[in-house]
């Protein structure tokens, strides 16, 4: 974390607090909690997690040797993080990265936080056509695929499965 190699964890289903002045290995993690049966729980040293990462972190990348060292019945085959990589971006070429906002540095959050708010667009209609589903329709119309979800609130669907040729979304 100190030389800025990427070393912080990215998570889920985990939580953890620690203390950056404490040198690693001395005591910097204080707490530790699982997600168990939809509840967080405190981390049991002498239990066995199943856990799933990628070959950098497996093979002990960024300093995480654990995991490296401690797995119990890994399972180390298929392709690499790399190869994964740049099959998906030989396949989506040009490849336009996804940025939603959730990570801002110094004089980028002071930039967002100075945007005014933008206003509210009109909701059109839009009627499914054979083919369609909201991810296409959230690409197309909205210039963003990962609001296929607003669109499915926003229109009440339950079950994208059940949508039908010829119903009527609002989009926004």
């Amino acid at each position: 974390v100190e030389d800025v190699k990427g070393r912080f964890p990215q998570v889920a289903g985990l939580k953890f607090s620690w203390t950056k002045s404490i040198a690693a290995n001395e005591g910097r993690i204080k707490s530790v909690e699982v997600m168990m049966d939809g509840a967080w729980s405190a981390i049991d040293p002498e239990k066995l997690y199943g856990v799933v990462s990628n070959n950098f972190m497996r093979s002990g990348g960024d300093g995480y040797k654990v995991f490296a060292k401690n797995a119990v019945n890994a399972y180390d085959f298929g392709p690499g993080l790399e190869q994964v990589v740049a099959n998906y971006i030989a396949k989506n070429s040009p490849y336009k990265p996804y940025t939603d906002g959730r990570v801002l540095k110094g004089a980028m959050f002071a930039a967002m936080m100075k945007k005014p708010a933008m206003k509210p667009m009109m909701a059109v209609d839009y009627m499914i056509r054979k083919g369609d589903n909201l991810w296409n329709i959230a690409k197309d119309k909205l210039g963003d695929a990962q609001m296929w979800k607003s669109i499915k609130d926003m229109n009440g669907v339950k079950n994208v499965r059940t949508l039908k040729i010829g119903d009527m979304l609002k989009l926004k």
